[in-house]
């Protein structure tokens, strides 16, 4: 049923692009919604090339459609440029704080953007209680990037393909017209084709490394050769980097992560590493606990810390939570 859904949206698809094409051929005065200027060179190819290339979350959500969505909740939502500024003062950030100019846009790097979204609830904590009137938006953009980037989420198909539905509805209901929100909209059927989690996909890694490398060749005073330059300049920064914990868990960060079920369905535990350790083929995770009670399933409310720090976990657990 829900290929045969899919596949009508694929033709609902394919029909509103060759309308459009045809007024843009027609009416040199037309300008599309979509975005649309010229016909793409791939629709001879006679398939559809985003079906069958992975998206990418990175550039799909950080840096597409997220900008836009965090912009729209903090203008309709009454905040001010003053007190905004003053709140994201108050925070500790993980990576950063994020700048906010004219029209309340937020300027930083798309992590940075990713943070601060997720962090509003933080910042203003008594929209749980008073929620504003876009708050509908903030909650299932919240549950959509949950669903879409937790590697550990059981995905119920026909339940993510609805929370998609949602988001792409908020998008058109809040004039947020981007191609990267119509993208997102056939997820639901690639994580099927792909065999769940989308995470693997994301180019953010590749970006970070580009990064990496950018920054190395600022060193470089070889410009003949400067593949062997960066080749060279790689090796020696791979030597210098101290391997205290696996990338995926840093221990430099005030960072807590879901790894223990609760006895009971409303409560969750959470853990903040401060030390691996290896014992035999296992490795241990030494650190805080957090025990929590889970008022809404995107929302958690930390009720205390238990002493010490001595909690020990195997990484098998860790690893299908992270």
């Amino acid at each position: 049923m829900s290929e045969m859904k899919e596949n009508s949206r694929e033709i609902y698809c394919l029909q509103i692009l060759s309308n459009e094409i045809d007024q843009i051929k027609t009416n040199k005065q037309y300008k599309s919604p979509f975005g649309i200027e010229f016909p793409s060179p791939f629709l001879d190819l006679g398939m559809n090339i985003f079906k069958i290339s992975p998206p990418d979350i990175f550039h799909d959500f950080l840096e597409g459609v997220l900008p836009d969505v965090v912009q729209v909740i903090a203008q309709k939502s009454g905040i001010r440029k003053k007190n905004l500024i003053s709140r994201i003062k108050q925070i500790k950030w993980v990576n950063g704080p994020v700048s906010v100019i004219n029209q309340l846009e937020i300027c930083g790097n798309a992590v940075q953007k990713l943070e601060f979204f997720f962090r509003l609830i933080e910042i203003y904590p008594e929209w749980l209680n008073n929620p504003p009137n876009i708050f509908p938006l903030y909650e299932v953009v919240r549950k959509t990037v949950f669903k879409i980037c937790s590697p550990s989420s059981i995905y119920d198909y026909s339940l993510f393909r609805s929370e998609v539905e949602k988001f792409v509805e908020m998008m058109k209901i809040n004039e947020i017209k981007r191609a990267k929100a119509h993208f997102i909209s056939h997820y639901p059927s690639l994580v099927g084709f792909y065999g769940g989690s989308l995470v693997s996909y994301s180019s953010r890694r590749f970006e970070r490394k580009n990064k990496e490398v950018k920054s190395l060749i600022l060193h470089s005073r070889n410009f003949k050769d400067v593949a062997y330059s960066l080749s060279w300049l790689h090796q020696a920064k791979r030597i210098t980097v101290k391997k205290t914990a696996p990338e995926s868990w840093p221990l430099n960060r005030n960072i807590v992560r879901a790894i223990v079920q609760g006895e009971s369905e409303e409560a969750i535990s959470f853990i903040k590493a401060k030390e691996l350790k290896t014992v035999d083929d296992k490795i241990l995770v030494l650190g805080d606990k957090f025990d929590t009670t889970i008022t809404n399933l995107y929302f958690v409310e930390i009720m205390w810390r238990s002493q010490p720090s001595d909690l020990a976990l195997e990484t098998n657990s860790l690893q299908s939570n992270r």
